[in-house]
């Protein structure tokens, strides 16, 4: 979408497209028109494995509520639901690309879209429930997130070679080539023990 000329100036738009998707999402389910990518998310054996609103036994709103959250990092926009039906998944993926088209305009034919045709070719848009993001591996049976694989291994190598040299409960300070996920992944990593312990 051209974020590296401004990132902070990018991130407020970005960010602006996040919320307008969320008020898409308080809408009522089947209100949104039809966005022109939904064909990409819409698909896959998670989806197919969900019932349509109109197969379900109970499909009102009041008893299943739609679970979600929405986040933006610079330019990609990350989705999570807990749906009960196809109709809530569909009506969250309308919600989150017409709200990036509200700030960053759609393009005729695809190619320059600001929704990236190639992450759309690599069905990166569709719903999972296994999907690495940004570096992390999110696990929505289990409910936990991990670093994907690999990158486990080089963050304990520099955790272990800097956890001598930090004072008792100090923060990991020191630079290292992977600093950014070092650094972000002590977070991480606390939010997934928590998540284990209370799976167990």
């Amino acid at each position: 979408m051209g974020w590296i000329e401004s990132p902070p100036y990018f991130c407020a738009a970005s960010e602006t497209g996040r919320d307008m998707a969320q008020q898409y999402i308080k809408t009522p389910i089947g209100s949104l028109p039809t966005h022109k990518f939904i064909h990409h998310a819409a698909q896959g054996d998670d989806f197919e494995t969900l019932l349509t609103a109109d197969q379900s036994d109970n499909n009102s709103g009041d008893t299943n509520p739609l679970s979600y959250v929405v986040e933006v990092y610079v330019d990609d926009y990350i989705s999570f639901a807990i749906p009960t039906s196809k109709d809530q998944l569909i009506h969250v993926t309308n919600a989150v690309m017409t709200g990036i088209h509200d700030i960053f305009p759609a393009d005729d034919d695809g190619k320059e879209d600001p929704v990236s045709l190639k992450k759309l070719l690599k069905l990166e848009v569709m719903w999972s429930l296994h999907k690495d993001i940004l570096g992390f591996t999110f696990d929505g049976v289990e409910k936990t997130i991990w670093l994907e694989a690999g990158k486990s291994d080089v963050l304990l190598t520099n955790l272990q070679s800097v956890v001598g040299m930090q004072p008792k409960g100090g923060c990991i300070t020191e630079p290292t080539p992977e600093g950014g996920l070092c650094i972000h992944s002590q977070y991480i990593c606390k939010y997934r023990l928590s998540l284990c312990i209370h799976s167990t």
